[in-house]
């Protein structure tokens, strides 16, 4: 269906000015023309006039915003495919402060747009003022696959970090502890984790480091070694590589670690892998 919107708004602008002059047949016929085009953009967009209009005391606006959103929502259901009625609806649920129906309103949505990068940022905020972390940070992390360097993402995953430990977002930058598991955050002197990780090993939380031993013992530059060397080259397997390239790696690692490299943290995620671990890394180095 074409988009009308600019012609609604259009018409709309003209009914105030009509209804301002006090002329409310060319108010009415100027509605009648949106009504016309698309009666369900029509619905929306006098819903944003009106929801931004409501003025009177805190509770009064609250309870007429709360009106304008459940038309809105009755309309978007009766037209579930139009997307930016969800969109529209769960922007006006967050307002209210709905954010249980922020999560149902951008479902109903991302069932019929799986892409729509503003229904995931809508559902990560919804999610993260629910202290629903988990959740949160893997709606953040399709916000990264879709649009990872649009500013509204990278903002959100600067000012949500990623707890090491449980892998759920921590509300701050500066958070002293994580709502989800209760271990350090980085106010506290703990550790972060990137976004990109996509489960509980404890590899990921040393990975930086365990990058850098890699990349010198190899002889790599730093920038080299970045680009190269991810978490996602642990996904490709290839063993075609000689016994000393990976002693060097392994002696680089005891070097770097110590006493570390053989405690709880390591066995836990590299014992029976750690050949394999090691054996990706180098492959990096040399794609």
């Amino acid at each position: 269906m074409p988009d009308y919107t600019n012609e609604i708004n259009e018409l709309l602008d003209r009914r105030d000015e009509a209804l301002a002059q006090g002329d409310a047949m060319s108010a009415q016929a100027a509605v009648n023309k949106a009504h016309a085009l698309d009666r369900v953009s029509l619905e929306f967009e006098s819903a944003k006039r009106d929801f931004g209009r409501v003025k009177g005391t805190p509770d009064e606006i609250f309870r007429q915003r709360c009106q304008i959103t459940q038309r809105v929502g009755s309309v978007a259901t009766g037209a579930p495919d139009r997307v930016e009625g969800w969109r529209l609806l769960a922007a006006m649920l967050a307002t209210v402060g709905n954010f249980d129906g922020v999560l149902r309103a951008t479902a109903s949505g991302i069932k019929r747009s799986p892409q729509d990068l503003d229904l995931w940022l809508r559902r990560t905020r919804a999610l993260i003022r629910l202290k629903q972390m988990s959740p949160a940070a893997k709606a953040l992390r399709y916000c990264v696959d879709i649009a990872g360097k649009d500013n509204r993402v990278i903002a959100l995953v600067t000012e949500h970090p990623v707890c090491p430990h449980c892998l759920g977002l921590l509300p701050g930058p500066h958070a002293a502890a994580c709502i989800q598991c209760g271990k350090p955050g980085p106010g506290a002197g703990g550790a972060v984790a990137s976004i990109n990780v996509r489960n509980q090993s404890k590899f990921d939380v040393l990975f930086p480091t365990v990058r850098k031993v890699v990349a010198t013992s190899m002889g790599m530059d730093e920038h080299r070694a970045n680009n190269l060397i991810t978490l996602k080259t642990l996904l490709k397997r290839d063993f075609g590589l000689t016994t000393m390239d990976c002693a060097n790696v392994l002696n680089a690692m005891s070097r770097e670690f110590g006493d570390r490299f053989d405690a709880p943290l390591f066995k836990s995620a590299l014992v029976g892998f750690l050949d394999l671990l090691v054996a990706d890394l180098i492959r990096a180095t040399k794609l």
